[in-house]
C-alpha cells in the first residue's frame, strides 16, 4: 500500500474511534434517540422562576440588591426607545405582552404609571421605578430580615393574582 492509503485509512480509524468515543460518554436518552434528535442544545429547557432569576449567586434568598438589579433589567427591557424614561405607551405595551405570555387578557395600566410617576412629569425614572421596586421588596419580607425566600415571594404572587368576582382566585 500506498503511504497515502495507510494516512486515509488511519485518518479513517481515527474518526470512527472519536465517533465511538463519543457514543459512550455523552449517550442520548432513549426519547432523543427514537425522535432523532440531539441531546441538550435542542431539548426545551424548563422556564426558570422569577424567584430562580433573581437569586444570582443561588444560595436560596434573593437579596434587595439582587432584587433591585433584576428588577434594573426590567427597566432597561421595557425602555423601548433607550431614552432612560418609561411612558405610558411603554408601560402599556409591556403589559400587554406579559399578559400575553401568560394567556391573560391586556388591560389598561393607567392607575400603575399614575402611581410610579411621582413626580408628575409625564415619565418614569429609574430612580422612581427602583423605589416602587424597594417598596414592594419590604412588603415582601415578612420576616423583615432583608432576604426574600421562595415562599415569601410566592405569597405576594398569589396575592397581587386577580380575583374572579365570586372572591376566589
Amino acid at each position: 500500500m500506498t503511504k497515502m492509503m495507510i494516512g486515509l485509512m488511519r485518518w479513517i480509524m481515527a474518526a470512527m474511534l472519536c465517533l465511538l468515543l463519543s457514543a459512550i460518554l455523552y449517550p442520548q436518552p432513549a426519547s432523543a434517540a427514537a425522535s432523532g434528535t440531539q441531546s441538550g442544545a435542542l431539548e426545551k429547557q424548563p422556564p426558570r422562576s422569577r424567584f430562580d432569576e433573581m437569586d444570582l449567586d443561588m444560595n436560596g434568598t434573593v437579596s434587595l440588591k439582587e432584587f433591585l438589579d433584576h428588577e434594573r433589567l426590567k427597566f432597561k427591557r421595557i425602555d423601548k426607545n433607550r431614552d432612560r424614561r418609561l411612558t405610558s405607551e411603554e408601560m402599556v405595551l409591556h403589559e400587554k405582552e406579559k399578559r400575553m405570555n401568560q394567556g391573560r387578557e391586556a388591560g389598561s395600566r393607567d392607575d400603575r404609571f399614575t402611581q410610579l410617576d411621582s413626580d408628575r412629569s409625564g415619565s418614569i425614572s429609574l430612580k422612581e421605578y427602583l423605589a416602587d421596586e424597594e417598596r414592594k421588596f419590604r412588603e415582601m419580607d415578612m420576616n423583615r430580615d432583608r432576604l426574600l425566600i421562595r415562599s415569601e415571594m410566592k405569597k405576594k404572587m398569589q396575592d397581587a393574582q386577580p380575583r374572579k368576582q365570586d372572591g376566589k382566585k
